[in-house]
C-alpha cells in the first residue's frame, strides 16, 4: 500500500482522535445553565442557600456549577451582619452591594476559569482536527479512485466538531448571564443572618409545625437488572450515572447527572438538567414538571414509576 492511499486515512484518524478529545471535554462541562439558575434562585429565595450549594456540587466538571458553587461559598462566608443592619446607608464600605458583588465575582471567575481550563486546552486539538478533516474530505478529488466513505466520515466529524464548539460557546456566554441573573441573590445571602443547617438557631414554635415533605419512592426498572424500590429521603434527589447520585442508573442514554427531583410539602418537581437524552414523564419530553403518583419517568432506557404520598394522606390498596 503506497503513501497516497494511506494519507487520507491517516488524516481522518488524526481528525477523529483530536475531535474526540475536544468533544469529551465539552460534554463533561455541560449543564443546562438556565435550569440551574432557576433552581438556585428558587432555593435561595426559600432561605436554603446551602441546599443550592449541594446542588452545584452534583456536577463538579461543569464550569457554571463550579462558578455558582464558589460564589455561594463566598457569600455564605460573609454572613456576619447583625439583624439590625439592613439599611445599606448604614453599612461599612466593604459591605455595600457593589463591594460584595466585586468580591463574589472574583471567586466566580476563578472557579469558572479553572473548570474551563481543560476545555480550552482541548480546543487546540479541535483546531488541529479541522485541517485534518478538510484534507480527508479533499482526497477523492486529489487522489482519483479513493472511496468516498473517507470524505463522508470527515464531513460527519466536522459537523460533530461544530456542534461541540456551539456548546462550548453557549457555556462561555452563560458565564455572565447566570452571574447577572443571580446578582441580587449574592447580596441577599451576604447580608442575611444564618438561617439554616448547622448555623441555624433553634426553630420557633411555628417553624416546628411546618408541613412535612411528601413521601417519595421510585420503582426503578433498568433492562437486564433486577427491579428495585428506592426510598427518597433527601429534599433534592440527584438522578444519573454518577456514583454519588441518590438514584444511580446504569442504563443506556443516562447522563452523569441527568435530572433532579425536589421534594416539597406540596409534592415533588422533576427538573431535567439538559442531558443529550431528554427526560420524559409519561412519554412527554419535559424541562420541569410537577410529579403525580403513578407517573412514569423515562431516563435513557430506564423507567422510574413514581410512588408519591402527600403529608397526612392515607394510601388505599
Amino acid at each position: 500500500m503506497d503513501l497516497e492511499s494511506i494519507a487520507p486515512y491517516g488524516a481522518l484518524a488524526v481528525g477523529v482522535l483530536c475531535s474526540v478529545l475536544y468533544i469529551v471535554r465539552v460534554l463533561g462541562s455541560q449543564v443546562n445553565a438556565e435550569l440551574l439558575r432557576g433552581a438556585v434562585d428558587k432555593m435561595i429565595a426559600g432561605g436554603r442557600p446551602r441546599r443550592a450549594l449541594k446542588l452545584t456540587m452534583a456536577a463538579p466538571n461543569s464550569a457554571v456549577c463550579r462558578a455558582v458553587g464558589a460564589a455561594l461559598l463566598e457569600c455564605l462566608a460573609r454572613k456576619s451582619l447583625d439583624a439590625g443592619a439592613g439599611d445599606y446607608r448604614s453599612l461599612p464600605a466593604d459591605r455595600l452591594p457593589d463591594a460584595i458583588l466585586a468580591r463574589v465575582r472574583v471567586k466566580y471567575d476563578e472557579a469558572f476559569d479553572a473548570a474551563m481550563r481543560p476545555v480550552v486546552v482541548a480546543s487546540w486539538f479541535a483546531l488541529l482536527a479541522v485541517p485534518s478533516f478538510a484534507a480527508a474530505m479533499a482526497t477523492p478529488w486529489i487522489f482519483v479512485g479513493m472511496p468516498p466513505i473517507v470524505a463522508i466520515l470527515a464531513s460527519l466529524g466536522l459537523a460533530l466538531l461544530a456542534l461541540a464548539a456551539r456548546s462550548h460557546w453557549r457555556t462561555v456566554r452563560a458565564r455572565d448571564t447566570v452571574f447577572d441573573a443571580l446578582s441580587a441573590r449574592w447580596v441577599e445571602i451576604s447580608l442575611s443572618p444564618n438561617t439554616e443547617d448547622a448555623d441555624a438557631p433553634a426553630p420557633s414554635l411555628a417553624e416546628k409545625h411546618l408541613p412535612d415533605r411528601a413521601s417519595l419512592s421510585l420503582d426503578v426498572y433498568e433492562p437486564g437488572r433486577e427491579r428495585r424500590l428506592v426510598q427518597c429521603e433527601e429534599d433534592i434527589i440527584k438522578i444519573g450515572a454518577l456514583p454519588t447520585a441518590h438514584v444511580r442508573l446504569e442504563a443506556n442514554g443516562v447522563s452523569r447527572l441527568h435530572a433532579v427531583i425536589e421534594r416539597t410539602a406540596a409534592g415533588a418537581d422533576i427538573i431535567d438538567l439538559g442531558a443529550s437524552s431528554p427526560t420524559r414523564v409519561n412519554g412527554e419530553k419535559i424541562a420541569k414538571r410537577t410529579l403525580a403518583d403513578g407517573d412514569v419517568i423515562s431516563i435513557g432506557d430506564a423507567e422510574l414509576r413514581v410512588i408519591l404520598e402527600m403529608p397526612g394522606a392515607v394510601r388505599v390498596g
